[in-house]
């Protein structure tokens, strides 16, 4: 069994929440989900 530093590390290589560029996608996508969230129900209320 791997010791618990070394399972971090692994994890930690996979999905790196300190990198700039990794927070940069996430905070993007976060605000992207929450256009679409405030736009597709006006769009619907239009329409229907």
């Amino acid at each position: 069994m791997l010791h618990k530093s070394a399972q971090y590390r692994k994890a930690s290589t996979m999905m790196n929440f300190n990198d700039s560029k990794t927070k940069k996608i996430i905070s993007a996508v976060i605000i992207l989900l929450l256009v679409i969230a405030m736009i597709v129900p006006t769009l619907l209320a239009f329409i229907v």
